[in-house]
Parts: C-alpha cells; structure tokens; sequence
C-alpha cells in the first residue's frame, strides 16, 4: 500500500522567534502575532494528519561568528541568545524537531536534510519569517536537494527592506510578495487551508 501523503510531508516552522516578534524584537515583522497564532492552528491540525513537524530558530552559538549577511546589519546581538529564542507560545509537542541553524538557510551547517532523508519526506511545507530571506532561502535549498516545496503565502511575513546598493526600498507587503514570485519559480506557493484539505484527503485515501 503506498504511503500517505501526510505521513511524507514534512512542515517546517521558520524562525517563531523572539528577534522577529513580539516586544523588543530586532527585526520587528508586521502581522507577527497573527502568525503565530495562525500557524499554530495548521500546525496542530498538521500533526493530526501525520505530518512531522520541525521547528528552526536562527541561532549562532557565542563561540561560533556571525555569517557575513548578518554582520553587514551591523547588530551584534542578532541571532544570540535570548534573542534566538522560540516565542513561548508555539504549539509545540515532544514529537516535534528543534533545528538550529547558523545561517539563512536551514540546511546551512545544520542535520535538516538527514532527518528528513532518515524520516521518508518527501514534500516540504514552509510557513514562518521572513519571506524574502530565511524562507526562501530554505525554499531554494530544498528544491535543489529534490524535496518538493510549498510555502504557504499567508503563514509567512517580512519585514520592509531599506534601499540599499542603488536599489529601492520595499516595503513589508512589496518584500513578502516579490520572494513569493521567485520562490513559485521553483516551488509552490499555496494557502494553508488548501494544503490542511490535501493531508487531510491523503490521510482518507491512504
């Protein structure tokens, strides 16, 4: 019998923390709090369905330097601890996976790609902040490792960029929408209620 769907799909919850949310966020994301508690609501009902859930939070030890991306912010405290810390009110079980990663990515220095290798998925599905960095670079990354990609358009969020190198300033809305037309280049770009429907028939089929 072929394995369902859900029990393949792996979601991943990028960077629920305290630097991008909530009060005295670094990099303060717009609509953070809706996030959190919608992702919270697909993630649970994910599980349900089977799939594994992984959570990454960016977060580089004291011992270790910051990536160049980061230190061209000119933040010294940017992905430390507390700062790296996951918001206390995720739904999180035991069965869930913690990664952390040093860099944008998280397959970047981190043990995601065996465990998903390890655990049989197949099909990524990435919701959390931000858009036009973290997620799309993870989004990248998977589709070149030959993982199937969806990002879920209204479980992610960015920031506004500032203009930079000749290049125009974005706004939050602009940012979040131009790293979805690169990722739906290479990936899918989908609603979490269309992506809750799929598990859920997978689940019935299977």
């Amino acid at each position: 019998m072929r394995m369902s769907q859900a029990l393949t799909t792996g979601i991943i919850a990028i960077d629920l923390q305290s630097e991008f949310m909530g009060e005295g966020a670094l990099f303060p994301v717009p609509g953070s709090e809706r996030i959190v508690r919608e992702a919270n609501i697909f993630i649970r009902k994910a599980r349900e369905h089977g799939a594994t859930v992984i959570f990454t939070a960016f977060a580089v030890p004291d011992s270790q330097p910051l990536g160049l991306s980061t230190t061209r912010l000119g933040v010294t405290s940017a992905h430390r601890y507390p700062h790296a810390a996951l918001v206390v009110n995720l739904d999180r079980t035991e069965s869930d996976i913690v990664v952390e990663k040093p860099r944008q990515s998280a397959f970047v220095g981190t043990a995601l790609e065996l465990i998903l290798r390890r655990k049989g998925i197949e099909h990524l599905v990435i919701l959390g902040v931000t858009t036009h960095a973290c997620c799309l670079a993870t989004a990248f990354d998977a589709g070149a490792l030959d993982f199937r990609v969806t990002v879920l358009s209204d479980l992610t969020a960015s920031p506004s960029v500032p203009a930079k190198d000749r290049l125009p300033a974005m706004t939050a809305d602009e940012a979040h929408l131009a790293a979805l037309q690169f990722i739906g280049l290479n990936g899918r770009v989908a609603l979490s209620d269309d992506v809750l429907r799929e598990l859920a028939k997978n689940v019935e089929e299977g």
